[in-house]
């Protein structure tokens, strides 16, 4: 939306993602996840990649499907629900200023760092058990990393504000490979270049 010059009032939007890891409830992986937390069962199976399931061109059919309208409103109706049960939390005031800096913090995110999707050999090593390396790395080197595209293509897109803080993925990445693999990953002038993985 910021593309188009439309501004939400920050008072106006209540995200339920960042609600959900201000209440220290970790930071929600799915809308799926964060519904199961507060009681409610997601409609729409989220569990695999929807690109997986229907090919990568699912959301580029025109005119739209009603399967494609299922999948996109399945549980937004929810959502009203999800907001009431958040805002029930003790100290909502306290974590409502924590959720509104850390949504008006993404869509900073959004708006001025730069993106790159990178190629990663060893996905799971990458994240780390739950995520945990992943976070650890986006907390030292300032950072968003997601998952980009389909599993099997191991891609990853990395807003990022300088070229260093780029580097420290990159670098985790290499560092993320197994050392019996090493031979595979090295090439004639040492590691595996920039080109090839991104």
């Amino acid at each position: 939306m910021h593309r188009l010059g439309i501004k939400l009032p920050p008072l106006s939007v209540h995200d339920t993602q960042c609600w959900y890891t201000a209440c220290g409830r970790g930071r929600g992986r799915s809308l799926a996840d964060t519904l199961s937390q507060y009681g409610m069962r997601s409609k729409v199976d989220r569990r695999h990649n929807i690109h997986e399931q229907k090919g990568k061109h699912f959301w580029l059919t025109r005119p739209v499907t009603d399967a494609m309208n299922a999948r996109a409103s399945g549980d937004m109706h929810k959502l009203f629900v999800l907001q009431e049960r958040q805002l029930k939390v003790g100290e909502a005031k306290k974590v409502q200023e924590k959720a509104q800096k850390a949504s008006a913090a993404s869509c900073t995110t959004l708006r001025e760092k730069k993106a790159k999707i990178i190629h990663v050999s060893y996905p799971g090593i990458f994240m780390g058990a739950g995520g945990v390396s992943i976070r650890s790395l986006e907390l030292r080197s300032g950072t968003n990393i997601y998952s980009r595209g389909r599993r099997k293509e191991q891609k990853f897109m990395v807003f990022y504000t300088d070229e260093k803080a780029l580097r420290m993925v990159v670098d985790a990445e290499r560092q993320s490979v197994p050392r019996r693999d090493w031979d595979d990953y090295w090439d004639s002038d040492g590691w595996q270049s920039d080109e090839d993985m991104m």
